[in-house]
């Protein structure tokens, strides 16, 4: 139910909210949800491996990191270790997320 609350409100303020950091990681997550539904309709998820999982499992994953990041409302080291990850996940991630 947050989630949903949450992601109501961001395309709400998301004329007005000009904090890209936060913006990117709701923008990065709702897309990666969009494109597991859209795209993996079409195409094989579970084709791509990287790092030892699917494509799939790799998004997911992804999400799941995105999620951590905006459930932390303090800028500590916990989630500047998480926004490393995120972009090395999606960095990982961005040639193969081309459909």
């Amino acid at each position: 139910m947050f989630k949903k609350k949450h992601n109501s409100q961001f395309l709400k303020d998301c004329d007005t909210d000009w904090n890209l950091n936060v913006e990117f990681i709701h923008w990065l997550r709702y897309h990666c949800k969009e494109y597991i539904k859209k795209a993996g309709a079409m195409v094989e998820l579970n084709f791509h491996i990287i790092d030892g999982h699917t494509q799939r499992e790799a998004i997911e994953h992804l999400i799941s990191l995105c999620d951590d990041f905006l459930n932390l409302d303090d800028w500590d080291e916990e989630r500047i270790k998480i926004v490393d990850e995120i972009f090395e996940m999606f960095h990982k991630l961005f040639w193969h997320m081309w459909w």
